[in-house]
């Protein structure tokens, strides 16, 4: 049987957890071959190199697997097309101002009147992480990014899941699967919602499978426990889906699991079943091979994270990539207009010669007007001279327009003014180059100073957010006036602009002022 087309390519796949990484070489949707290198490897990311030069020009996606990743939902306003990545760029620098690696996904749920939901997610870079990324700068292949193995996931365990027998109102499955780079991963979703994922520990290498079915089975009512708070009922659906070893399977089995559905099998059983020719020996346990076949058959693209230099890789490689087929569209538009060269040369030869003639005409009436002007009782340079010292005298004016313009952009309706007091240093213009032709002082050299008093809208009492509002402010203040100074210089009340706070126990006194107010400096020159 024919294989789809996006399955006739070579991939790359590298699934890196906290306890190591494997590249797994992807051939025509199955396994070539694979390689482990644990993180305490001497050699680290190193280790694979050789491997990645057998096919230097197959591509990388980097699926990342760690314990450390944040998701959360966020409700964002609908803008057009212009706008949104400008909105999205800025939520996403709040939600996650310490990362580099987020991005986020439309929710198919609806929201509130005016408002869309988001999954906002991030990788924090952790000194693992970052020796990968370094590593991957250095190689031939082309890296695509970052994925999050628990979002690319998602549809394994409704691939590998019973049928439903009747449809519910909610509908939750829960995958869980042994994987050699950390310990047990877990995603939970809901009505094929992701929902949560959870990372348990690697077991001990002496634990017995009864006492890693226990774990299993702890760790999964943890999760029952944590999802009953976003709604989960027991009269709901639930299928529970694990893959891991035989014996763990055996054991698991014995337990008491308050499910719907329960089905367990091996890495190998669930190749087969997916129709994948080999993603673990008949005895591993591990399932990240498995992942790697399924982020690398999958047909959607995968969400991805990627730093600023990896970002500028890829757009690149979209634009080499674009180049042949520009190249070819230019090469047919060039011969289907080369017959209408000629006929155009013509018609602007005739044009030409149509406007040597105009010309010599205003020239003649040019001799003619400076003929007049030598004999005006005023001579034309001393004219001159006074035009030039009148838009020297209107350059002292500073140009207000500009500056409250400027000042309403960085505001965005999230603040307002209570206070607006500018010095302005007409003494300090520089002085324009006569040679230029320019007048002798431009409103736009004026020194001048700024202080405004700003009231944050909507902005509780939360150290956290209050300071966000505030950074959030500044930087909008330094993208409006490029090039001028921006500080601040009164925080809220308790808070300090060298201080850094968490999120939780961090509040203004409540015998302070309700309002959130903070002072800013323009300043310019001077």
């Amino acid at each position: 049987m024919a294989l789809p087309l996006h399955l006739l390519v070579r991939k790359f796949v590298l699934v890196i957890g906290d306890e190591g990484a494997v590249l797994v070489h992807v051939v025509r949707g199955n396994v070539k071959d694979a390689w482990f290198v644990p993180a305490d490897a001497e050699e680290g990311p190193e280790a694979i190199r050789e491997f990645l030069l057998r096919d230097k020009k197959a591509p990388l996606v980097v699926e990342a697997d760690v314990v450390e990743q944040l998701f959360r939902e966020e409700l964002l306003p609908k803008t057009n097309f212009l706008d949104h990545p400008k909105v999205l760029k800025r939520r996403l620098d709040i939600a996650f101002p310490g990362e580099e690696m987020k991005s986020a996904r439309p929710l198919p749920k609806k929201g509130p009147a005016g408002q869309k939901p988001f999954l906002f997610m991030a990788l924090p870079m952790s000194d693992w992480l970052r020796k990968w990324v370094a590593f991957l700068e250095t190689v031939t292949n082309p890296v695509e990014a970052f994925a999050l193995l628990p979002m690319e996931s998602i549809g394994l365990v409704e691939a590998l899941a019973p049928e439903a027998e009747a449809q519910t109102e909610k509908h939750w499955r829960i995958f869980v699967s042994q994987e050699v780079t950390g310990g047990f991963r877990q995603i939970i979703q809901m009505n094929g919602q992701f929902i949560l994922a959870r990372m348990t520990p690697k077991p001990a290498e002496e634990d017995t499978a009864e006492e890693i079915s226990q774990l299993i089975e702890r760790e999964f009512k943890s999760s029952i426990s944590y999802i009953k708070r976003l709604g989960y009922q027991e009269s709901d659906h639930l299928d529970l889906v694990v893959v891991a070893s035989a014996a763990i399977r055996d054991q698991l089995f014995l337990r008491e699991l308050p499910v719907t559905s329960l089905s367990i099998l091996t890495p190998f059983e669930a190749g087969r079943r997916l129709g994948y020719d080999k993603v673990a020996d008949p005895e591993s346990p591990y399932c990240d091979v498995l992942h790697a076949v399924w982020l690398a058959r999958k047909r959607k693209a995968p969400i991805l994270l990627s730093t600023p230099p990896m970002a500028k890789k890829r757009q690149m490689r979209q634009i080499e990539q674009a180049l042949p087929i520009v190249a070819a569209v230019v090469t047919i538009g060039q011969f289907y207009y080369a017959g209408d060269i000629a006929l155009t040369n013509y018609e602007l030869s005739s044009q030409i010669d149509g406007k040597k003639t105009v010309l010599a005409e205003r020239e003649g009436r040019l001799r003619q007007l400076q003929q007049e002007m030598s004999l005006s009782e005023i001579p034309f340079d001393r004219l001159t001279a006074m035009l030039s010292a009148r838009r020297g005298l209107e350059g002292m004016t500073l140009d207000w327009p500009s500056v409250l313009m400027a000042l309403e952009t960085a505001l965005d309706g999230r603040a307002l003014v209570t206070k607006f007091d500018l010095e302005v240093d007409t003494g300090g213009a520089k002085k324009a180059d006569p040679k230029a032709g320019k007048p002798g002082v431009s409103s736009a050299n004026l020194p001048f100073k700024l202080e405004v008093a700003v009231r944050f809208v909507g902005v509780g009492d939360n150290l956290t957010e209050v300071v966000a509002s505030v950074k959030s402010l500044e930087n909008r203040l330094k993208e409006a006036f490029p090039g001028l100074g921006v500080e601040v210089r009164d925080m809220p009340a308790n808070v300090k602009s060298e201080g850094t706070f968490s999120s939780r126990g961090k509040k203004l006194e409540s015998r302070g002022s309700k309002d959130v107010t903070a002072t800013f400096l323009i300043r310019k020159g001077g």
